[in-house]
């Protein structure tokens, strides 16, 4: 029987924990008080989309549908990335300073039983400003490691977050970070908004293809567009 519905449910809590920090609810906290904003009330914010990659659950189970452990899986379960853009640079660094000073208690609050710690630093070379917070969670059978990387790169903030089984393999996020960062380019095309995870044109255009190298054996989960929210014909 296979035992690999707990990644499964590690990556549902994965998607919670992003979307959590990103949707701070704006009446609870001030971010002087220690809260993140809505995107939609971040001064300057122009637009925002999210993407998320997953473990291959079916090809995984395909392979060795009797073996497939949580306990023993360390590798790179899930990756996200939202990126915010803005109308000026001076803009894109009041809302980087507001997600770089508030990722630790965010993290710090997301631990999922075991023995949670926080470690968080600078990463230097990369963009206008980058920092990086991993929540680390020990249990009697699992570790956990969620890193967040926060950037700015000139009118642009990004929101990477990694959820792997050690940390060399949370360092996915710094990767995708960079990536965007280097090699990343708006698209000229025309947006095509698909949520399975295949968006093309526009902004889209910075995130690396599927198969890319950089995002290891993940496959596309979802599609979100953040700001401005898509319209719903009534």
């Amino acid at each position: 029987m296979t035992t690999f519905r707990p990644i499964r449910t590690l990556v549902f809590l994965f998607l919670t924990a992003t979307l959590a920090l990103t949707y701070h609810p704006a009446a609870a906290q001030s971010p002087a008080a220690g809260g993140i904003p809505a995107i939609a009330e971040l001064e300057g914010i122009e637009s925002a989309i999210g993407r998320t990659w997953s473990i291959d659950y079916d090809a995984l189970t395909a392979a060795s549908p009797a073996s497939v452990d949580l306990n023993d899986f360390e590798g790179l379960s899930a990756l996200s990335v939202q990126v915010l853009h803005f109308d000026s640079a001076e803009h894109a660094a009041a809302a980087y300073a507001i997600f770089e000073q508030n990722m630790v208690a965010g993290l710090a609050s997301m631990g999922q039983g075991g023995t949670p710690t926080v470690d968080s630093g600078e990463i230097p070379e990369l963009g206008n400003a980058a920092a990086a917070t991993t929540l680390v969670t020990v249990t009697e059978d699992t570790e956990t490691h969620l890193r967040y990387v926060v950037v700015h790169d000139d009118t642009t903030v990004l929101v990477v977050t990694a959820l792997a089984g050690t940390a060399e393999n949370a360092a996915a996020a710094d990767a995708l970070a960079a990536w965007i960062v280097n090699d990343g380019e708006v698209s000229p095309d025309p947006v095509t908004f698909d949520p399975a995870g295949f968006s093309r044109g526009g902004i889209w255009g910075l995130l690396p293809p599927s198969g890319h190298d950089v995002l290891g054996d993940l496959i596309p989960l979802r599609d979100d567009q953040l700001y401005p929210l898509p319209q719903v014909n009534a």
